[in-house]
């Protein structure tokens, strides 16, 4: 014990004689904070797909001063700023806008903005609450000019124009420039199809769930800031940096969890679109066995393709249903789809994702 207390005691000496002093121990780095329920259902719905300026420095969510449709939609600041934003609005009227589509003060939003009815109160409120936790931006967004029908953009993805600056008044539709286009528009019915869709797969469901699109475009078609619907109103808000283009005669798989469909060895699964990784397996868009079963893709208010398959009695485990390229039309009819019949590799489930039909193989 003395010996002990001794070496303490020289230690002490010889770190005061040299101006030394112990390092403490780094303390450990903290796990980096999971997102918010709020958080997560946004990112999931793509509401960034319209509402995030270009403008890294303009703060999140901030709104666009491009408009998005043709009509004059922009995308409103939804940070919680009293002047230009939320900040004035309660939480029953984020709540209202988010589901049924109209303002605080009554109005009906532009068809542009989709309506998410299948959100319960809990998952609505808690969206409403994330915004409110937002850094207030003071960005002054123009006021939306809505055309019926202008669910149609010219460009979705457009670059914002000069920020306003702090305190200057939105401009009037007179001056509004119009939108520049830096990239493809949005696809109009009849320019994309489903093609193929996989909604009883073996693996685990509904990760192992996907769906394909196939473009009958000549020219490239931009799908980010469509919406996703599947039964009973549930959707997801195509977002991704950078852009997701489907290319003219092109095919792009959409699967619920890029992890299942890697496992399921589907072909380019690793660039696949994932629409529903952090979703919970009850939530999100889910791809239903019975006879409410129904996938689409829409711009808005309007629907530019869709497939109501559950009332085909076209079911098999592990087998996908296919259009028939040789029926032509869009594929929202039972006579134009086959079950597929032939595995896309060795030991996996049966169908062509990313390809052509075989439909010439089998019976419809």
């Amino acid at each position: 014990m003395l010996a002990h207390v001794a070496r303490c005691s020289l230690l002490s000496v010889v770190l005061a004689l040299t101006g030394c002093s112990p390092s403490p121990r780094p303390a450990p780095e903290a796990a980096p904070a999971a997102p918010s329920r709020g958080e997560a259902l946004v990112r999931d719905r793509g509401c960034a797909s319209c509402h995030q300026s270009s403008d890294p420095a303009s703060g999140v969510l901030s709104g666009r001063t491009t408009a998005i449709v043709p009509g004059g939609a922009y995308p409103k600041n939804l940070t919680p700023d009293p002047e230009t934003g939320l900040g004035r609005w309660t939480n029953d009227a984020i709540v209202r806008a988010i589901r049924e589509g109209i303002d605080d003060e009554g109005a009906q939003l532009c068809d542009a903005m989709p309506r998410f009815a299948d959100l319960d109160d809990a998952d609505a409120t808690a969206i409403a609450d994330y915004l409110r936790s937002l850094p207030p931006v003071h960005r002054a967004i123009p006021e939306s000019s809505c055309a019926d029908g202008d669910a149609y953009p010219l460009d979705a993805g457009a670059s914002d124009d000069a920020p306003l600056a702090a305190g200057d008044a939105a401009p009037g539709d007179a001056a509004i420039a119009p939108p520049v286009d830096t990239g493809p528009p949005w696809p109009a019915p009849g320019e994309i199809a489903i093609t193929e869709i996989m909604f009883d797969p073996s693996g685990a469901q509904p990760d192992a769930e996907w769906f394909e699109l196939h473009s009958t475009c000549d020219a490239p078609r931009k799908l980010t800031g469509l919406t996703i619907a599947s039964s009973n109103e549930r959707t997801h808000g195509i977002a991704s940096p950078p852009d997701v283009v489907i290319q003219p005669g092109g095919y792009l798989l959409f699967v619920r969890s890029r992890a299942a469909a890697i496992q399921a060895k589907l072909p380019g699964a690793s660039a696949a679109y994932e629409y529903g990784g952090d979703a919970s397996s009850s939530s999100g868009v889910l791809l239903a066995n019975g006879a409410t079963g129904t996938i689409a893709i829409r711009a808005g208010a309007q629907t530019v393709v869709d497939a109501p398959y559950g009332a085909w009695s076209l079911d098999r485990r592990g087998a996908s249903i296919q259009l028939d390229a040789r029926n032509g039309g869009t594929g929202a009819a039972r006579d134009r789809w086959c079950i597929s019949a032939t595995p896309w590799a060795d030991g996996t489930d049966l169908g062509t994702p990313g390809a052509p039909s075989r439909c010439d193989s089998v019976s419809p």
